[in-house]
């Protein structure tokens, strides 16, 4: 059913202009107009900092691993993985910073498709954000990572599945990713 500009005038003037595009983009997704599709990624597709040398925010391009297949010609998501010893067995630390201008976010996303938490930076405000999460909570989760958009509206990019031999690998750690190019 189509509202008249009216009453899509007033959606503008009430709520503004980012929620009423954001609106507008799940109105016509539901309307059966093909959605965009995340890309499925994995470890191997961002720069494991472990391969840098002394670049504890942004890794240098000469240590970047060639074969890697990255996330496309724009973004690049960088990871580093650290022993967290005041962690449980059975929880992981999960990290998140951004040193570019746009809204960027990380999402946990349980396997009933939940949103379990979100850390967001925006503004090149490189802190890093952080939180414990129970391994319990993560079977069959994913990490799904947004950025920003033109007028506020947020684009889920890329989604991580946590695979069970990931979260193996990753408990009593903290995994942290950092978005430096976009």
């Amino acid at each position: 059913m189509r509202q008249p500009l009216s009453s899509i005038t007033r959606c503008f003037s009430t709520v503004g202009l980012s929620q009423a595009l954001g609106g507008a983009i799940a109105a016509v997704a539901i309307a059966g107009l093909p959605a965009l599709a995340l890309q499925t990624i994995g470890f191997q597709d961002l720069t494991n900092l472990a391969v840098c040398v002394e670049r504890p925010v942004s890794c240098n391009r000469q240590f970047i691993d060639p074969e890697s297949t990255g996330l496309g010609e724009y973004d690049e998501i960088q990871y580093q993985v650290s022993d967290q010893s005041e962690l449980a067995g059975d929880e992981i630390e999960l990290g998140f910073r951004s040193i570019l201008d746009w809204a960027k976010e990380v999402r946990v996303v349980d396997a009933q498709g939940r949103q379990i938490v979100a850390l967001e930076a925006e503004d090149k405000d490189s802190r890093l954000r952080r939180t414990t999460l129970k391994a319990e909570y993560l079977e069959g989760a994913k990490l799904v990572f947004v950025k920003g958009r033109m007028f506020g509206v947020r684009r889920a990019m890329y989604e991580m599945p946590l695979t069970e031999e990931n979260l193996a690998q990753l408990l009593g750690k903290r995994v942290t990713f950092t978005w430096v190019r976009d």
